[in-house]
Order: C-alpha cells, then sequence, then structure tokens
C-alpha cells in the first residue's frame, strides 16, 4: 500500500496529519487493480486497534490520559457520542459563531451529562437508603428492641 501524507501544526491547537492511501496495487508498470481487501471492516479495526496501542505507549510516560479505538457501545459505555467537528467546523466555532454540528454535540453533552447526573442521584439514593437501614439498625441494637414494638406501644389513657 502506498500512502501520502501531510503534517500541519499552525500553532492553533489542532495538530494534525491527513493521509492518502491508495487502495490500488502496485507493480513495476505503476498502479494496478484495486485490492478490495483494504476496505474490509476487521481490517480497519485491527489498525486502530494498533494505533492506540501505539499511542498509550507513548502516553504512558507523559500522562495518565488514554485512548481506546472502540465505540462507547463496544466498551459498554452508555453515552452517546459527538460528531466529529471537521476544520472548517472547528474554526468557525473557535471564533464564537455556533455550528449545527457544534450545536449537535452541545446538546449530546447536555444529555450525557443529564444522564450522569440521573445515575449519581440514583447512588445517591441507594447510599441514603443503605444508610438509613444502618442508622435503624444501630439503635435497635443500643435498645435492644426492634423499633417496630417501640412505636406499636400504646399509651394508657389517665
Amino acid at each position: 500500500m502506498c500512502a501520502d501524507f501531510a503534517i500541519h501544526d499552525k500553532g492553533d491547537g489542532n495538530p494534525h496529519v491527513h493521509i492518502l492511501l491508495t487502495t490500488r496495487k502496485v507493480d513495476e508498470s505503476g498502479f494496478t487493480k484495486k485490492e478490495r481487501a483494504w476496505n474490509d471492516k476487521a481490517l480497519l479495526i485491527e489498525w486502530r486497534k494498533l494505533w492506540a496501542e501505539w499511542c498509550n505507549h507513548k502516553l504512558y510516560f507523559v500522562s495518565d490520559e488514554r485512548i481506546d479505538h472502540r465505540s462507547y457501545a463496544a466498551r459498554g459505555i452508555d453515552k452517546l457520542p459527538q460528531k466529529h467537528l471537521e476544520a472548517a467546523a472547528c474554526a468557525i466555532e473557535k471564533k464564537g459563531y455556533r455550528t449545527d454540528k457544534g450545536g449537535y454535540n452541545r446538546r449530546v453533552i447536555l444529555e450525557n451529562t443529564n444522564a450522569e447526573i440521573d445515575k449519581l442521584n440514583f447512588e445517591l439514593s441507594a447510599l441514603n437508603t443503605e444508610k438509613l437501614s444502618l442508622k435503624k439498625e444501630i439503635i435497635e441494637s443500643e435498645l435492644d428492641c426492634p423499633l417496630s414494638k417501640i412505636f406499636s406501644i400504646e399509651v394508657d389513657k389517665i
């Protein structure tokens, strides 16, 4: 496979590379027939996995950050994915203007944040229930009597 690449870093916080690949075979006479095997999704996933491993190896020495080539769904993460902001939309957004993709991503971030808050509220509720149960257990232990018996005692009328 032949690859042509161009690395761009204009110092604007968006260093990136453009890679052009041909799916044609090359021999002594030049480009020949297309190699359809390179379009295989399993091959793409393998390449992405190898890229993630290489990046994580390099990141290991400078950061705790890691990348993962798999989708949220493949990792079992219940989160909506954002859309990729291309260079033009990214530049427009950086200037303070809004784009359709940027708006979509902001809505996705809001929905993911709301889902995370709902999850944390559910966990908090479960912890509060456990806390009340432990308090009840401590009180009953101190009194050496179930609270249900204490609150069912009738006071004689005088």
